[in-house]
């Protein structure tokens, strides 16, 4: 099985991923102690997900998806699970961080945004 980012084909995750739903809410609290929530009413999905044993290709296209197609988080791609599942994706951070592992392959943790929860 594999995943897609972007049109790049990556091995499952071997360590799988974690999903989230998240609110747009500020939370604050008045002089007296009292919770005061200011809701934006929107639902966001997040996923944090790490591959290791990339290759130098994979890593030289993951690069070229984030730093020329998307620029960064500005502009958004198709991810594709395990299961085939399509989701419109966003990078949320500026950096794309690989780590060194032996002979020549790499590992990569990104957080996206995606257009629904991910579930596979």
């Amino acid at each position: 099985m594999s995943w897609t980012v972007g049109g790049v084909t990556l091995d499952d995750p071997k360590k799988g991923y974690e999903a989230w739903v998240t609110k747009a809410q500020a939370i604050g609290y008045t002089a007296a102690g009292s919770v005061r929530v200011y809701n934006k009413d929107v639902t966001r999905y997040r996923l944090r997900v790490t591959w290791e044993d990339l290759t130098d290709t994979q890593k030289a296209s993951l690069t070229t998806l984030f730093d020329a197609t998307t620029d960064g988080a500005v502009d958004t791609f198709t991810l594709t699970d395990e299961d085939g599942t399509d989701y419109t994706a966003r990078f949320l951070e500026t950096d794309l961080r690989f780590g060194k592992e032996i002979d020549n392959r790499w590992s990569l943790t990104i957080l996206l945004e995606t257009s629904a929860l991910v579930t596979t």
